[in-house]
């Protein structure tokens, strides 16, 4: 009596990876090797070599990944580490968070300033929260800053800007009222 006829699976061949397995290999693949963060400073070294040199690694601390918004669909960022600041003019316990969103799709994503804009408003919020649930005076709050990194892998160019002003028709008068950062953004094609 085979396997399919009693309803049970059948043994999958142990060196041979699921279709699910492979079609997720690129993300995960690149996941797990930036999940060390020599190799995360190596990466934020090609894009901008003096704040790699600035990130104390070895000391870094990987921060929880998901996200759960009030319509309770978890969401998950990519890495996010805590580096501590290595700067003889910053006072010392001085920290950064490294945010790395991993882009494995065909084509460039024209809302990625969006995303990036809620996921660090999500990150500074999560801070808020576990500030005050430590009980510590609101005055004495002092949020990290966050370097996003957008790794993206897709065959597409990516032309547009990441950023909020990227998906408004935006008058020079406006500009000054829209949120700006930068964002470290490394293109495999």
């Amino acid at each position: 009596m085979s396997n399919r006829k009693s309803g049970r699976p059948r043994p999958t061949n142990p060196n041979v990876p699921s279709p699910e397995q492979i079609r997720e290999f690129p993300d995960r693949g690149t996941l797990w090797l930036l999940e060390d963060p020599i190799n995360l400073r190596d990466l934020v070294q090609i894009l901008e070599p003096e704040l790699a040199a600035r990130l104390d690694v070895e000391h870094a601390e990987r921060v929880n990944r998901s996200f759960i918004p009030a319509d309770l669909q978890k969401k998950e960022s990519d890495l996010i580490f805590r580096v501590p600041w290595r700067d003889p003019d910053v006072e010392s316990g001085f920290e950064v968070l490294i945010f790395v969103l991993l882009e494995h799709q065909s084509e460039p994503d024209p809302l990625m300033g969006l995303r990036l804009f809620i996921y660090m408003g999500q990150l500074w919020d999560m801070q808020r929260r576990q500030w005050e649930d430590a009980n510590r005076p609101p005055a004495d709050l002092r949020l990290y800053p966050i370097v996003p990194l957008v790794f993206y892998t897709g065959t597409d160019a990516w032309t547009r800007p990441v950023s909020l002003t990227a998906v408004m028709d935006l008058p020079a008068a406006l500009q000054p009222f829209v949120p700006q950062w930068e964002t470290l953004f490394l293109n495999l094609h």
